[in-house]
């Protein structure tokens, strides 16, 4: 039963992967700031700090 869930959650992220609609997420390796650093090795701009939109806390 445990293997057959398993096989079908593969197979749902495999059909997702397929028709565009996964978005793995990005692991930041730096303080945030305008430009942060990621573990792949690249630098993104951070909008949340360039365009000064507050963050959502609960």
């Amino acid at each position: 039963m445990k293997n057959a869930f398993i096989a079908h959650l593969s197979a749902e992220l495999v059909g997702l992967k397929s028709a565009g609609l996964y978005k793995s997420e990005r692991v930041i390796t730096s303080p945030q700031s305008s430009e942060i650093e990621l573990a792949d090795g690249g630098k993104v701009l951070n909008p949340h700090i360039i365009l000064d939109v507050p963050t959502q806390t609960d």
